[in-house]
This record gives structure tokens, sequence and C-alpha cells, in this order.
């Protein structure tokens, strides 16, 4: 698992954050899992938190360069949008035909006002027809109180041109606090597609136990390798055909998955896509067996990203058949910088080198200032012996490191001036914050002296 992987698989989760028992892919056992969580101030400590996926309601998606234009009343009306402390704030909008509207937004529990009612009210405006803006909302704490923020910046201040945009080809509002507002109850999974209903699903399952080959498709064989973790999967057909027909991508590839949950009675499962230029290699990739013939479609870093959930809303499991039910966008992928063969023996060769040298060692290392890398004895035995020489060998094939990072083991053995040798494993991982290739010293991986477990230290020895 990677480390980009790993972000994709803890944005899938995000997606369902609160749902009971839902459990993300299974990782690899070195990588630790990091969060990121966004949600409207009004009950968030900090507004700007950075958001990765955006979860939305899918009923047929829409292309920014054909989506039709709003009209103001399209804004008017009843929205709501989930919360992370489990409440949800409902907003009514009544537009006028003086070109404003009006807004009032109802929370039953909010942290800024310690746990009492919020509510949120303003006059707005209209700057195009696909948006509103209110410039000085009014916030009030039903209990009397003043409404403050955990932490950060003074609501007033995050919540001044408060802007909203109407999306016509998915009936959503996204505001600038980073959350997205849907018609009618928020992340209840629809029965979208192919079925539109229950009824038709049941009917669909039937015509498929009957062995009909128009529904027996949504089975879906390839399902099972994706819950049991497999990444290098064909991508199963409910997402092809739903990215073809409903989105229309012609190539694509599977990146990320989720395990299987509990969402509103039904079982649902995430999956992430990137969507390929059709007939193009990868111009920074172009022999990765997995990516080579999959090239971005913004630019030559950055892919076009996606994640769908799909459902069981009627039987489950292996026999049940699975729709599409929502979508959710997301950031597009960067693809990790290239390394070959050449550049890890160069890497391993200066890293080597320089702790024979005894300094600059560190500058080979990943997340050197989070304190589970536990390198330690980077330049001298346990004993304080330097080092007169190394070696190393990489254990994995280079395959494993591609568009989105990868991993690969490496052993490395120091010999010292006495005699005695210090071994430790690495991985070849990429290092997120600088996007560079870079070596990590997990938590479980053993350091020995001549065979004997070494301590633990930090990664920098004294």
């Amino acid at each position: 698992m990677n480390r980009l992987e790993e972000r994709i698989r803890s944005g899938l989760q995000e997606t369902a954050e609160r749902i009971p028992d839902t459990v993300p892919t299974r990782a690899a056992d070195r990588v630790k899992s990091r969060r990121t969580t966004g949600v409207w101030v009004a009950v968030a400590a900090i507004a700007a938190v950075l958001v990765l996926f955006t979860p939305i309601l899918f009923f047929g998606g829409s292309d920014p360069d054909t989506a039709p234009a709003a009209t103001p009343d399209q804004f008017g009306g009843e929205w709501v949008t989930d919360q992370s402390d489990g409440s949800t704030h409902t907003m009514t909008i009544e537009v006028s035909g003086a070109g404003s509207a009006e807004m009032n937004v109802e929370d039953d529990f909010a942290s800024v006002c310690s746990g009492a009612p919020f509510q949120v009210t303003g006059t707005g405006s209209f700057q195009s027809d696909n948006t509103l803006v209110f410039v000085s909302p009014t916030l009030t704490c039903k209990d009397g109180s003043q409404p403050e923020a955990v932490s950060g910046p003074p609501l007033e201040e995050r919540f001044r041109n408060l802007t909203f945009t109407y999306d016509p080809g998915l009936n959503t509002l996204t505001d600038t606090l980073g959350l997205l507002w849907t018609r009618g109850i928020p992340n209840t999974p629809g029965i979208n597609w192919p079925q539109t209903n229950l009824e038709e699903v049941e009917e669909a399952q039937a015509l498929a136990d009957a062995g009909d080959t128009d529904y027996t498709w949504q089975l879906e064989p390839n399902m099972e390798s994706i819950l049991q973790g497999e990444g290098q999967v064909d991508t199963p057909e409910i997402y092809a055909r739903f990215l073809q027909k409903e989105l229309g991508w012609e190539e694509f590839a599977l990146i990320g998955s989720s395990d299987t949950f509990e969402y509103g009675g039904f079982q649902a499962v995430g999956a992430q896509l990137i969507r390929c230029e059709p007939g193009k290699a990868n111009p920074v990739w172009p022999n990765h067996p997995r990516f080579g013939g999959c090239a971005p479609t913004i630019d030559d870093l950055h892919y076009e990203s996606v994640i769908i959930h799909v459902t069981q809303p009627g039987r489950q499991g292996p026999e049940g058949l699975w729709v599409a039910s929502f979508l959710t966008e997301a950031e597009p992928v960067e693809q990790a910088p290239p390394i070959t063969d050449v550049g890890i023996e160069e890497m391993m060769e200066a890293f080597i080198q320089a702790r024979i040298a005894g300094e600059g060692a560190e500058t080979y290392l990943g997340d050197t200032d989070i304190q589970h890398l536990e390198t330690g004895f980077l330049y001298a035995t346990s004993t304080g012996a330097p080092y007169d020489r190394g070696e190393f060998e990489v254990e994995d094939d280079i395959d494993g490191l591609g568009p989105l990072g990868g991993a690969i083991g490496l052993r490395v053995r120091l010999f010292a001036e006495g005699g005695q040798v210090v071994e430790q494993t690495f991985s070849l991982e990429l290092d997120m914050p600088d996007r560079r290739w870079a070596l990590f010293h997990h938590q479980d991986d053993q350091s020995t002296e001549d065979g004997v477990p070494l301590p633990k230290t930090p990664p920098v020895d004294n």
C-alpha cells in the first residue's frame, strides 16, 4: 500500500464516516492511516480544513462545459447537509422577484453554541444565474449565548460573503465553507442506475435469477476480489458501464476501493477510478504494467477522478444485484515522479556513503519530523564505532513502484571498523509532502547488530 492509495482509501471511508461498522480496505502493515475531515464551520473547529472528497447523491452527473444555466428560482426550497457530530443542517431559501433571497439555516446541535440549537439567517443577492452571495449572515445561538468558534478565525469572518453555487445537472448547492447541500434527506443512498427504485431492482433480480444476460452482469463476480482488497483486478462492470454510459468515459482505471459497509440498510462499497486519455501511453510511466497505457486527461501528471458507491438494495451477497447509488467528486490524482533501477541504486549508494561520512543521511529519509521513523544508529554502532563500508539489496521488484507511488523493500548492512554489522530494513516510498522518493524505517522494522535486535532509538543519533 502506498501513501497516495492510503489517502484514497481514507477518502473513500470518509464519504461514509457517519455510518457504523465502516471498514477501510486492508492496508500494508507498515503504512499508518491519516485522515482529514472537513465540515461546515457552524459545528467545526476550523472551516479551512482540506476537503479532498465531497459526497453527493447521484442523479446523473453534470459536465461543467455542457451544464445548463440555473435560474434564481432553482435556489428556492429546502436543502440539507450532514455534520461530523451527527447533526444535520436544514436550510430554507426563499427567492424574491427583486433578485434577492432570504436564507434560514437551522441545526438542533452546534458545537459553536456549546451544543445548543444554532441558526443562521441573511439576505443575499444573485451575482449570476448560478451564484448566490450572503455578505453578512447573522449567527444566533437559540439559548441566548453568543456563538464562538472552537478555534481559528472568528465565525463572522468565516461566514462573510458566504456564497452558494448551484449545479443544475446535479441539483446541488456548494458553499464557500466546503460543504455540499442536497434536496431531501442527506447521505441516504438512492437506487438510481440502472434501476431507479426497489421494485425495478426486484424485477431485475428475478430476471437475473432466470439467467437473463441483460441483468446477470450486475451480479459482479469481480466485486469479491475488490472486497478482499485485491487491487489489481478488472474493473467491475457496474462501475465500467456507469462510467461509459453516464459519464462518457471511454477508458479508465480502478485505483482504490472500500470494504463493504452497512448504509441505510444496504450493503455498499465505493471505488475510486481515474480517467485515461483514449489511445495514448502514459508519458511519465510508459512501461508500467498497470498504468503504462493510461495517459492522464488533465496534463502529463494529473488525472480526472471520481468515486462511485454501489449498493445491493435487494438481495445481499454473491447472488444479489449491484446498482450505482451515489457519486463522489474527488480531487485530480497526481502521478508520482518516475524512478528507475539506476535511480534507486544511486540513492542507496549516496545514503550509505553519507552514513559512512557521518552526516547528511537524514536527507534521504521520509517524514523526518514524524517520530514513527526510528532508524537510529545512522552513523555508528551501539558502541559508537563508525562505519567504514556498507551494502544494500532490493527485496522487491521495482514494478511495485508506479504512478500511485508504491513501496519496495530494501535491506542495508553497515560494517564498522571493529567488525560489528548493523542490518536494517527500509521501505522506499513516495514522501507525500515533498513528492519525492524517500526511505522509511517503520515501527515494526527491527534493526540488528551482529544478529541481535537493537533497542528503538530516535531517527537521528545524538
